[in-house]
């Protein structure tokens, strides 16, 4: 699946006959993305950080998604996607064209840049 971007990281998603199912392949350790996050943010300049995207679906990964240029949120609980819809970030569901709109991303301006580089720094 082509998401248009140049290097992920992430946990291996299930794909049935050229669809994502929705199922992992396996469960990183708890904290994994946030680690990964912290060592890619420290060795990236501006540029790189605003076109950075992370995937989040609950209150756990505020702290990755805060610091990125393009958070997107993936099937959230009611009160978390009330919270990431207040500070303007996309929200997708099971079923949505998850592929075109990360794609989509790349045309829209970066989420609060500057704040990106600050928030847990």
């Amino acid at each position: 699946m082509d998401l248009g971007l140049d290097e992920t990281y992430a946990t291996p998603l299930e794909v049935v006959d050229g669809r994502l199912t929705g199922r992992t392949l396996f469960e990183n350790e708890p904290r994994w993305k946030e680690r990964r996050c912290e060592g890619l943010l420290r060795a990236a300049g501006r540029e790189i950080v605003d076109a950075l995207v992370a995937f989040g679906d609950s209150p756990s990964d505020i702290s990755i998604l805060e610091r990125v240029g393009r958070p997107v949120v993936l099937n959230p609980q009611p009160a978390f996607e009330a919270e990431v819809r207040a500070l303007g970030w996309p929200v997708l569901r099971d079923g949505d064209d998850v592929a075109a709109g990360v794609r989509a991303l790349r045309h829209e301006p970066a989420w609060n840049a500057s704040r990106a580089l600050e928030v847990g720094a």
